[in-house]
This record gives structure tokens, sequence and C-alpha cells, in this order.
């Protein structure tokens, strides 16, 4: 169906000189009803549908490329999310180590399932929000050894990088002596077995930590 449209938006001098025009020519046509005339009187033109039909494909098209930058910018958003997510998640984490001594002997545990799996550690876990490393120390040795400790002092540090696991560690490590209790396995998920062993003896391989804190020089039994 053609449709009528005010000339205040289609007018063409030209046009209306030049009469009408081939409806297959997609051209405007001067409205030829009331003698011919009403396009002078009425300002009226026919409209050709293929022209409505591209004007929809054009709004279409807008449609799309507006929603094509929606898109975009959607994209660099949710790609600086996870960059940042991603920069948050491979910060250094802080693990405390837990150095129990009880006559010249340390404590050590084989560990399994995780990262070091088959080396020998000290009880030990992540510092949580708002707890101090004493807090941590207590509460680790009681839940992963459920032994009583005494006497906390803070030792030295490490800074531990595992560049085959892509972890990064700040070590923090407690010295203690045992209280109560005797040493048992907690986590048996974590933990092969504990055992007493003198620091000139003790078993190998070494988790990382330890390792680095031997190359100090560090001995417990020196504080």
């Amino acid at each position: 169906m053609s449709c009528i449209y005010p000339s205040a938006y289609h007018h063409d001098e030209s046009e209306q000189e030049s009469g009408d025009r081939s409806p297959e020519s997609g051209e405007w046509l001067h409205h030829q009803s009331q003698g011919g005339n009403a396009d002078k009187q009425f300002g009226w033109k026919i409209r050709h549908p293929h022209h409505r039909a591209d004007e929809e494909l054009i709004q279409t098209s807008r449609r799309t490329d507006d929603l094509a930058q929606w898109n975009q910018e959607s994209t660099e958003k949710i790609r600086l999310f996870i960059y940042f997510l991603t920069m948050e998640t491979i910060r250094p984490k802080v693990g405390v180590w837990v150095i129990v001594r009880k006559d010249g002997k340390i404590l050590l545990g084989k560990r399994i399932n995780a990262h070091g799996d088959g080396t020998w550690c000290f009880p030990w876990w992540h510092l949580e929000f708002n707890e101090s490393v004493e807090e941590c120390a207590i509460r680790e040795t009681l839940e992963e050894a459920g032994i009583k400790i005494k006497n906390i002092s803070m030792g030295p540090f490490t800074n531990d990088i595992f560049h085959e696991e892509k972890k990064h560690y700040i070590t923090l490590f407690v010295i203690c002596d045992y209280d109560e209790w005797e040493p048992k396995v907690m986590e048996p998920e974590k933990c092969e077995k504990r055992e007493r062993v003198e620091r000139e003896n003790f078993h190998t391989p070494l988790f990382l930590p330890i390792e680095n804190i031997k190359k100090q020089g560090f001995h417990p039994y020196a504080q």
C-alpha cells in the first residue's frame, strides 16, 4: 500500500512540474486525485513502498550499530573486571607456620593432596581476617595436630614463590613449646603422618618454606 505524507516533509517543486513518475522507479509520485491538483492544493505526495522498506532497513541498521557498540563497551567492562579480579587472586597470601619444640625435637608432618605433596613441613595454615599471628598458631596446632602450645614468640619470615604451581606466600614462623596432649593426624586428607624430629635430622624432601628458612641459618633452639 502506498502512503501519503505532507509535503512539509517531502516537497520538491521540480517534481511537481515534471508530473507523475512510474511506481517501478521508486520515486515520489504526485497525487492525481481531485483533478490532479491535490498535491498543489494540499501538498501531498504518494511515497513508493520500497522507500518505506529502505527506511526500516536503515533504522534496523542503526539499532544493530547501537547494539554492537553496547556489546563492545560491555565486553571491555567485563575484561577489566576479570583483570582486576585476577590481580586480586594472585596477590601473595600469608601463611603461619608453627615450630613446636619438645625435648630438642621439632614436630613435622608429611603433606598429601596439595602442592608440595610428599614433602615435610610444620603445622601451618592461612592467616585469617582479623586474626593475630599468635591466635592463628594456637588454632592451627589444635586443629591440625590436636595439641596445645605455650611460650609463643615470633620467628623469622620467608618469601616463598612456587613457580610451577603459580603460588606466592609470605610465611611467618612462630616458635613455641609443646604444652599438652599428644600430636596426631587430625586432617588425614591433608597430612599422612606426624613425627618429632631433631633439626639436624629433618626428613626430606622438605617443603619450600622450610628449605628457605634453613638457608637463613635459623635454628629454633637458639632462641
